[in-house]
Order: structure tokens, then C-alpha cells, then sequence
């Protein structure tokens, strides 16, 4: 039987995030990958041009095309951009029967073009955060969940058990943009009113352009798979590893 993973995200012109780096990632881990597009990007690896958000009325369609896909193990979510979208994808994580629902909650892009108006903040959290089985926040995207500057890995930690607390929502943190260790990188993750601590090293690639789209598609993929969370994050964590290794020596 074919396992299905479904992502709902953005489209990335130049192919290393967004929906195409999530399809790359999933049929990687031997999955088959559906997609619905929520924007259309204009971009390089550098920056963005222009960004497109579709109606949400071809969004509904997309979706309905899918829905005679039974064996959808998985799910992500990328890039909304507008109440329509918000509100409906939060009906469609309400209802469905997909048990693994990841929210990577990309704002904001590196090189500094807002996807999502803060003014939707609190819409976003109020009807997405409930109905996800994780969420996988960096410190930027915290804060802009928060409205709070974070200056540690301890204060990021304290805002996600909150968030944890508030929306019944699972958080994986991680912790790249935080500088409290120089050779490390610490990451949580807080699940059932239980915080797991896990550490790695840090990897400073040349080439980094989609990391968080393929750690949460991945993350999403092995716990799709079976496996635990904090297991699907170890190995989350390597399969990225070796990916932008392999990448980056391609291209050195």
C-alpha cells in the first residue's frame, strides 16, 4: 500500500523550500507526496521577489481533489497568508482524519518578506495552534507568535510551555538562532506536559535555504511512520544533517 504524505505550503520558484523542498524530502523517506499551494513565490536563493497568495476557493479545491487519498499517514503546513486561508485550513486540520499534523510556522522569510501580517497573529493561533500535533518554532518565529523579544534558549523555552499550556499544542524548539553555546545547538521538545532536552552540533553550511522545510516535513514523515516524537525528531535532525551535507559538498 502506498503511504501518502500531504503538504499545504507555498510555492519556491527555485526549488529548495517551500512545497518542492517538502515533495523532495517525503518521497526521499518513501512516501508519495500531495500538495496543495497556498502562494506562488517568485524567489532565488537569496531573496524573494514577489509572492502571489492564492483564493482560498482553488486552495478548497485542491483539498477536495485529495480527499480520495485514504492513506494520507502525514500532513504539513508552510506559508498562509490571509484570513481566508487561515480559517480554511483550520477547518480542514479540525476534521481530518490524517493522525500526524505538523504546522511549520515560517512568518517571515530569511531574507526579511512578511508572508503573514501580524495583525493575523492572533487569528493564526486561536485556530490553527489547537487542532496541530506540532508545531517547530525557531527563536524568530516565536517571537512573532509571542510579541516578546527572546534572549535566551531559557526564555524561548518558557514562551513555548505557554503556548503548550494555552492551546494544547505540541512544540518542537528549536534552537539554532540561539548563541547560549557555541559547538552545541539546544532544542526541547514539549509534549504531553513533558519537556524532552535534546542537543546536537552546530553545522554552519555555506547553503542553508530550506533547512526548516525539510526538518519539519521529515519530522512529520517519521512520526507518520510510527515512530515516536522524540525519535522522529532525532532523526529529523540527522536526515537534514547528511541532506545539506551532501548538498553542500555537491556545490563546494
Amino acid at each position: 500500500m502506498i503511504n501518502y504524505f500531504l503538504t499545504i505550503a507555498a510555492s519556491d520558484s527555485s526549488g529548495g523550500a517551500g512545497i518542492q523542498q517538502d515533495i523532495k524530502v517525503a518521497e526521499k523517506l518513501d512516501y508519495h507526496a500531495l500538495s496543495v499551494i497556498t502562494s506562488i513565490t517568485a524567489q532565488n536563493f537569496n531573496k524573494i521577489l514577489n509572492v502571489y497568495s492564492l483564493d482560498a476557493k482553488i486552495i478548497q479545491k485542491q483539498i477536495e481533489a485529495l480527499a480520495v487519498f485514504q492513506n494520507i499517514k502525514a500532513c504539513k503546513v508552510g506559508v498562509l497568508s490571509t484570513k481566508e486561508q487561515i480559517l480554511l485550513v483550520s477547518e480542514f486540520l479540525k476534521n481530518t482524519s490524517i493522525p500526524v499534523k505538523v504546522i511549520d510556522t515560517v512568518f517571515v522569510s530569511t531574507s526579511g518578506y512578511v508572508f503573514l501580517d501580524y495583525s493575523l497573529m492572533e487569528l493564526y493561533k486561536q485556530k490553527l495552534l489547537p487542532y496541530c500535533t506540532f508545531i517547530t518554532p525557531n527563536k524568530q518565529e516565536l517571537e512573532y507568535i509571542s510579541g516578546k523579544e527572546l534572549n535566551s534558549f531559557a526564555d524561548a523555552l518558557s514562551i513555548a510551555q505557554k503556548i503548550h499550556q494555552q492551546y494544547s499544542c505540541n512544540v518542537y524548539l528549536k534552537g539554532g538562532h540561539f548563541h547560549d553555546t557555541k559547538e552545541e545547538i539546544n532544542e526541547a521538545l514539549i509534549y504531553q506536559n513533558n519537556i524532552s532536552y535534546l542537543q546536537k552540533k552546530r553545522e554552519n553550511f555555506r547553503y542553508q535555504h530550506g533547512t526548516g522545510c525539510a526538518f519539519s516535513t521529515a519530522f512529520a514523515c517519521y512520526m507518520g511512520k510510527g515512530f515516536s516524537p522524540i525519535e522522529a525528531a532525532q532523526k529529523a535532525t540527522l536526515f537534514v544533517s547528511m541532506l545539506y551535507k551532501s548538498i553542500n559538498l555537491n556545490n563546494s
